[in-house]
């Protein structure tokens, strides 16, 4: 594994993060992020792709747009780094 490669996927999840909204019912993605942020997630990849679901199904606001592409990224990234070794 690169060194520094888990890095680029905090560095979506923490863009990501900025576009959520801190208040109402997005608090679970956001703590569902953080805890991947301070490495407490068992399965990293599975949470993120909980949130991009979730993500997924909200209107087509720009921030969530905006907030699942970083995801998606991060997604694709974690996978290349991770499981193309």
């Amino acid at each position: 594994m690169p060194a520094g490669s888990f890095t680029v996927v905090k560095q979506r999840i923490r863009l990501a993060l900025q576009l959520i909204p801190k208040k109402g019912i997005y608090g679970d993605m956001r703590r569902v992020l953080n805890d991947i942020l301070r490495m407490q997630s068992r399965d990293a990849k599975a949470d993120l792709d909980r949130v991009i679901k979730a993500l997924r199904g909200l209107p087509e606001w720009d921030w969530a747009n905006n907030a699942r592409t970083h995801l998606e990224y991060a997604v694709t990234y974690f996978n290349e780094t991770y499981f193309n070794e």
